[in-house]
């Protein structure tokens, strides 16, 4: 286990019938050498990351009203500071049906942007999960470009 220590380990599948890797390499027949480059592993890795919010600090709910009023009028503020309060005792859809989907979903977007979404239920703030440039993982042998054995286990 100590080995393991700050190894990040990412599994993804990809499906042949989605067409993303076909799409993004622009190849309708890909190998597995395609596949296991990585440039695409990399990208991938970056763009789960992003989606799953880890690139945007996140803060404590005290630091909510100050970052919404530094940035918003008043109503807006406390609207979105509202629903901050609100997603801790109520579910998401129950909150959609409250104030409508279109509203909730602007609201959400801008939260996310300033880090207060999903909202922290712990008192310390977290910063942003930054990857290191993909050239910096090569250069110090985190990553090998090799995957010649990789074809003859698969």
């Amino acid at each position: 286990m100590e080995e393991a220590l700050g190894v990040l380990r990412f599994e993804i599948q990809l499906l042949k019938k989605s067409g993303l890797l076909q799409r993004r390499l622009r190849n309708k027949k890909l190998t597995l050498q395609d596949v296991l480059q990585p440039e695409i592993a990399y990208c991938r890795l970056v763009e789960t990351l992003n989606a799953m919010c880890l690139g945007v600090d996140f803060q404590t709910q005290d630091a909510a009203r100050e970052i919404l009023d530094r940035h918003f009028s008043f109503g807006k503020a406390t609207r979105r500071y509202g629903l901050i309060q609100r997603l801790q005792t109520q579910s998401m859809e129950q909150i959609k049906q409250i104030c409508g989907r279109s509203t909730f979903y602007a609201d959400k977007a801008i939260l996310r942007e300033f880090g207060l979404f999903p909202p922290s239920a712990g008192p310390a703030s977290l910063p942003a999960l930054a990857m290191p440039p993909l050239e910096t993982l090569l250069s110090a042998g985190a990553v090998s470009g090799d995957f010649t054995n990789a074809e003859e286990a698969a």
